[in-house]
């Protein structure tokens, strides 16, 4: 029975540790936008102008109420295109919210906010493609 228990703790610990080596996220790193994304549709990637809009989307999909959390002006959103760099400068929100350099763009060189989730999803850091070339 014991050695079950052991075995089970085991594997379980084995799966966390292979999670866990996603890239680091840091401020200075600069991550490229590698998810197909318009300028031009309603599903395309967006950066925020304000932390406010992106903590309140991050938790209107973390909890599921859209009524409450999420107010944003659309005109307040900055679309992206694939291969658009960004720069991360600092975390707000305990980490939940990126405040980020946009590196190409018309809006390049201003001060954008990300949410975390996106950059772990539809972003890559550009040591890893470095890498893979």
């Amino acid at each position: 029975m014991k050695l079950i228990f052991f075995i089970t703790i085991f594997l379980s610990l084995s799966t966390y540790s292979e999670e866990s080596k996603d890239p680091m996220i840091q401020p200075e790193d600069i991550w490229v936008l590698d998810t197909h994304s318009s300028r031009f549709s309603g599903n395309g990637q967006v950066l925020y102008m304000m932390p406010q809009d992106a903590l309140h989307t991050y938790r209107g999909r973390e909890y599921g109420d859209w009524n409450q959390f999420s107010y944003i002006d659309s005109r307040k959103l900055v679309r992206l295109k694939k291969g658009y760099r960004v720069k991360l400068i600092e975390p707000f929100f305990s980490g939940d919210i990126y405040k980020v350099s946009l590196l190409d763009g018309f809006s390049k060189d201003k001060t954008y906010y990300l949410i975390t989730d996106d950059l772990n999803r539809k972003y890559k850091k550009m040591e890893q493609i470095d890498d893979k070339k």
